[in-house]
């Protein structure tokens, strides 16, 4: 497995957990005290930096036919370059282009200038048939074309500053709004678990007293339910969260109903332990499933908002998040 370093906090980990490493509270507090050394520092600060926008230019190059010898790429500090034993290098070139070199032009000299697909950006003799705009490949790259510009439209974004009496705006990367964590990404994770962690806090508290007074477990579960499970879950309506999120509020609401049904994970005088089955639990406390939960929540939201023309709109709409963990939506999920 690769390994990574962390840019927060300088801890090595595997790539695949990177972002579940800088999520962690040792992340967090070490980042308070991590100086990198110099050269680190200068590529953390050459990565965290905004991608110039590029500027769309017009290249040119000659592959006569039959030409038996490799072609490179007339991008300046662009290796690629056409194999010698490819039969179709012209279309190679332009393939390439597409990938690499999306705001960019090519023209070979032996064709001339190709009109351009105005969905996947190939450049073409037969780019404006419905053929080719119905394929598969079109549309794959279509989709890669707009994910690209809305990058560059975002990065754009954030040069933008705001000032009030001359004063400009600091730029702030989340905060919260009517208590909830709003993200730049548009990451629920954020907000997610804040509140997790509001409600371990809560429930620690109450949980303690309800405990000390000896109040039956059916009163706990009223307290959790009314209060607790009100915090755990405000705003999850619409939040779309990762597995490994999920899986931790899986992970407390069975802890809850272990509380509260006294059937906890022990070690037995044997060595061995005790695991009762986290089915029977939730259903001796009283609990459905915490999906169960959310699923109610955002039926909820969709019964004020099914019958409305925007709802549609937004249900046919397409993410505009690169990031392929966010592509789904609240309003694309299972009910």
């Amino acid at each position: 497995m690769k390994v990574q370093q962390c840019l927060k906090c300088g801890d090595t980990v595997g790539r695949p957990s990177l972002k579940r490493h800088q999520l962690s509270a040792k992340c967090r507090k070490a980042s308070l005290t991590f100086q990198p050394p110099t050269p680190v520092r200068e590529r953390v600060a050459a990565e965290q930096a905004i991608t110039p926008v590029g500027v769309s230019s017009l290249y040119s190059t000659s592959i006569p036919t039959n030409h038996n010898d490799s072609v490179e790429c007339p991008v300046h500090g662009c290796e690629y370059r056409v194999n010698a034993n490819d039969k179709v290098k012209r279309t190679s070139m332009r393939i390439h282009f597409r990938l690499r070199h999306i705001e960019d032009t090519i023209v070979i000299d032996q064709e001339g200038q190709l009109p351009q697909c105005r969905l996947c950006g190939f450049f073409g003799s037969r780019t404006d048939s419905d053929g080719h705009r119905e394929s598969l490949v079109c549309q794959k790259f279509a989709e890669r074309r707009r994910q690209y510009f809305q990058a560059q439209r975002q990065a754009r974004a954030k040069e933008v500053t705001f000032q009030v009496g001359g004063q400009e705006l600091n730029r702030v990367n989340r905060f919260r709004y009517l208590g909830r964590v709003l993200d730049e990404d548009d990451d629920d994770v954020h907000a997610a678990l804040r509140q997790l962690s509001r409600a371990k806090a809560k429930w620690g508290r109450i949980g303690h007293v309800l405990r000390t007074e000896g109040t039956t477990p059916r009163v706990m579960d009223y307290f959790y339910k009314a209060g607790v499970q009100a915090i755990l879950l405000y705003g999850s309506e619409t939040w779309t969260v990762s597995s490994y999120v999920m899986q931790q509020f899986r992970s407390f609401h069975a802890r809850v109903a272990g509380c509260l049904t006294g059937r906890h994970i022990r070690n037995l005088e044997d060595g061995t332990w005790s695991c009762p089955p986290t089915k029977e639990v939730l259903e001796e406390a009283g609990l459905e499933e915490i999906d169960e939960y959310i699923r109610r929540r955002r039926q909820t939201v969709r019964r004020l908002v099914r019958h409305r023309p925007i709802y549609e709109a937004y249900r046919l709409s397409k993410a505009l998040c690169t990031n392929a963990v966010h592509k789904t939506v609240w309003w694309r999920l299972p009910v």
